[in-house]
């Protein structure tokens, strides 16, 4: 074990000593690897590859530094429900740009998955379709071979294949350097042959034609977003005004394209039983009017007009059906009565599992505006 490490400490020095840039395999055996609370895991030879038998947790490289290069490795799975994958530029066990595939998928349009994880809470929900996952056929109780290039904001993933199979256009995190992970849950996964190489020198060849969803008209650009809450001491009330809700720093959002405000990057990971978020707009008018409204959330959420709750929902993965994903989208409609002057809409908006997010439109625009 020792030897391993030094092996893996001397091979760093004489990379950064002649600035040339060289795959670096780290096998299991290295001292480099830590392994999460409560896992198992086991070295074995499998398949003729001297392997890491992962179960139930993580193991993490935290002693690189990877912004931009590629990563390596092979995979074994047993076909049944699971997600086993790799994350990079980990920050902390909090913070990563992530890839994973549903074995339980194959063939199938969600076969993989790639989402940013922010303050613990992954984004797949929020984060669904050709940019982030695409079919695929998977090998059962075999080794397949992903590689991943990773350069600024964009990401190509191949799996037993020379052209990227999936082209990530945007990965959704601020780029940091960092480490590694990979992950074992629900079922066992055996990896094999990790590498990376870091360097700038590497080339993007997927492209985004055909894939790239349109800006969404109308949509709420900025939103103003609350502190974060357990969002149990709203339950019983019905205005706003009547709940006793701390004092709120508001800090000012803007939605991305999509529409879609991914609100990960605002939970507070030190707020006890923390869910909720408040997310609000304000919406002025020359005289009463009736609006609609079109909105996706991610789980849950309260939406209050001038402190008072109109809309209640819940969007939680299986909350409607064994089957139901709880994916984001303009699937809920109100008409809102609006009273001359300016309006308050308010959602209060609480994650329970896969994303937490928010969007919304507002179609008819005359006569309005809309500010934070």
């Amino acid at each position: 074990m020792q030897k391993s490490g030094a092996l893996l400490s001397a091979v760093l020095i004489v990379i950064m000593a002649t600035g040339v840039a060289r795959a670096q395999p780290v096998p299991f055996t290295s001292e480099a690897w830590t392994y999460s609370e409560g896992s198992s895991h086991r070295l074995e030879n499998y398949l003729g590859e001297e392997t890491l038998y992962l179960e139930n947790g993580t193991a993490t490289l935290m002693d690189a530094e990877f912004l931009n290069g590629i990563i390596e490795f092979d995979i074994a799975t047993n076909g049944l429900r699971a997600f086993p994958g790799v994350r990079w530029r980990v920050q902390d066990p909090f913070n990563a740009e992530e890839f994973y595939i549903r074995p339980q998928q194959s063939g199938k349009a969600d076969a993989m998955q790639y989402t940013p994880v922010t303050n613990g809470l992954s984004a797949w929900q929020l984060y669904h379709g050709p940019i982030y996952s695409v079919p695929h056929d998977y090998k059962v109780d075999q080794w397949m071979h992903i590689k991943i290039v990773v350069k600024g904001d964009q990401a190509d993933i191949y799996i037993d294949s020379d052209e990227p199979i999936l082209h990530v256009p945007k990965m959704k995190r601020e780029a940091a350097s960092g480490g590694f992970s990979i992950r074992a849950g629900l079922q066992p996964a055996r990896y094999a042959n990790f590498s990376y190489m870091a360097t700038d020198e590497v080339e993007i060849v997927g492209n985004a034609d055909g894939i790239m969803p349109p800006a969404l008209e109308n949509r709420i650009e900025t939103w103003r977003i609350s502190n974060f809450f357990d969002g149990a001491i709203m339950d019983g009330f019905y205005s706003l005004d009547e709940m006793e809700l701390d004092d709120t720093d508001w800090r000012e959002v803007p939605s991305e394209i999509t529409g879609i405000t991914n609100l990960a990057p605002m939970a507070d990971l030190g707020v006890e039983n923390g869910n909720t978020l408040l997310v609000a707009v304000t919406v002025t008018v020359g005289q009463d009017a009736a609006r609609s409204i079109r909105f996706g959330y991610s789980d849950k959420v309260r939406l209050y007009l001038n402190d008072k709750l109109i809309y209640q929902g819940d969007n939680s993965y299986r909350s409607r059906d064994f089957r139901y994903l709880g994916t984001i989208g303009l699937f809920d409609e109100l008409f809102l009565p609006l009273k001359e002057g300016d309006n308050e809409i308010v959602f209060a908006v609480t994650e329970a599992f896969g994303g937490f997010g928010i969007m919304a439109q507002i179609p008819n625009r005359e006569n309005i505006s809309i500010t934070p």
